[in-house]
């Protein structure tokens, strides 16, 4: 049935015929004037049966009503006129569509968190995520604000299924969708699911390349003005996003794993010099991680982490390791590949990295839980003597690209 009023309510192919109206009417309708426009968010009516009706909700009760003209739009949610609209409902045509709307009360409209996350929740198929753009693109033309936290939870729902693509893909489309990588945490939580798609892969080579491009993607992005903070910039953030010290160690560390992994420690191409020289050159010499962002910029009591700029999370254990693990698999990879003098800076990075990464993992009560993201990523990485690994798979003689990267070469 959900799929039914999907593809009913989505699908503007042909207009509604309407029931026979009285001259009364009649004459009501035509002082609601038909509204075009081509800004119009239809979604994909070929989708699980989970998602179906929490997209018609959606569509039905959040994005379709800020169509009507403010006035119409509160006669529809005020229970004062639920009555009329009985005898005389508001009707407007959109696409060549007619959508009727009676009384809606105002307590039968979902949360835009709640309804957002258990969207993307139940997105599991290649129709259901090619939905992802539109659902966020219609809860901006409908002015419901996402805000930093619930972007940030966005990306960790979407990375946890593999898509990270989408939402580099939904940035790409900052416009439309109101994503921008404008904040600290969004890149560094990225670029996380980014080099975890290439881990995840056993460094398979075109993943590697792939996944090389997304990270300069995301830093491209962060530096275009289309993606600078609109409010006031914080204080601590001396430097630009894209000059992060966190998040330049994801292309060091996907370069480096290309090059040793592939290239029998060879930089062909000069990016694992390229993006040491940018981490040394943003990373403080002999510091750690939580070391090379001042004191402010792990924010004050109360402050929802992310939301002005700062990096908070990193404080916690569960969310400090992966990063951190990946960022010092980066570095000893590169100091084995670039010249003496360049690797030297790099090690005096990793060699005060290390044993804060090392403190981090001991302040988990139960260590390393194997089939979480920390055990995951350092094991995979490292071994039980700290020692790095590098456990590459063999690229097959011919494979095709992955459907991502049509998109990404675009």
């Amino acid at each position: 049935m959900d799929r039914v009023l999907l593809r009913n309510a989505f699908r503007a192919q042909a207009p509604l015929r309407l029931p026979t109206v009285s001259p009364m009417q009649q004459r009501c309708f035509t002082q609601t004037p038909a509204r075009h426009d081509t800004r119009y968010i239809t979604f994909d009516p070929d989708v699980s049966d989970n998602l179906a009706p929490i997209l018609t909700e959606i569509q039905n009760k959040i994005i379709l009503p800020y169509y009507l003209p403010p006035h119409q739009r509160e006669r529809v949610f005020n229970e004062k006129h639920r009555n009329s609209l009985r005898m005389n409902p508001v009707d407007i045509e959109i696409d060549g569509l007619t959508h009727r709307f009676s009384h809606l009360p105002w307590k039968e409209i979902p949360s835009t968190r709640a309804v957002f996350h258990e969207a993307l929740r139940n997105m599991e198929t290649t129709h259901d995520w090619s939905n992802f753009v539109r659902l966020l693109s219609g809860l901006r033309e409908a002015k419901r604000v996402i805000n930093t936290a619930m972007f940030l939870k966005m990306i960790r729902q979407t990375g946890a299924k593999g898509r990270v693509f989408a939402v580099i893909d939904a940035a790409r489309q900052t416009k439309r969708t109101g994503l921008r990588f404008d904040l600290p945490q969004k890149v560094q939580e990225v670029l996380l699911f980014v080099q975890l798609k290439a881990l995840d892969a056993a460094w398979e080579k075109k993943e590697l390349e792939q996944a090389l491009r997304w990270s300069t993607m995301v830093l491209e992005m962060a530096a275009d003005p289309a993606h600078r903070l609109e409010k006031r910039r914080p204080d601590w953030l001396s430097w630009p996003v894209e000059r992060d010290p966190l998040s330049l160690t994801a292309p060091l560390h996907l370069a480096a794993a290309l090059a040793v992994g592939h290239n029998a420690g060879r930089d062909v191409d000069g990016r694992v010099a390229y993006w040491a020289k940018q981490v040394v050159a943003a990373w403080p010499a002999g510091k750690g991680l939580l070391e090379a962002y001042p004191a402010e910029a792990f924010g004050g009591r109360g402050s929802v982490s992310g939301d002005r700029g700062d990096v908070r999370y990193l404080s916690a254990a569960p969310l400090y390791i992966a990063p951190a693990a990946n960022a010092l698999h980066g570095l000893r990879l590169a100091a084995q590949v670039v010249e003496p003098a360049l690797a030297d800076k790099l090690n005096a990075i990793a060699a005060a990295l290390e044993p804060e990464l090392a403190s981090k993992i001991a302040e988990l009560k139960d260590g390393l839980k194997e089939g979480s993201l920390p055990h995951r990523v350092y094991t995979n990485q490292f071994d039980a003597q700290g020692g790095v690994k590098l456990d590459v798979k063999a690229s097959p003689v011919e494979e095709a690209a992955p459907a991502e990267d049509a998109k990404t070469e675009a």
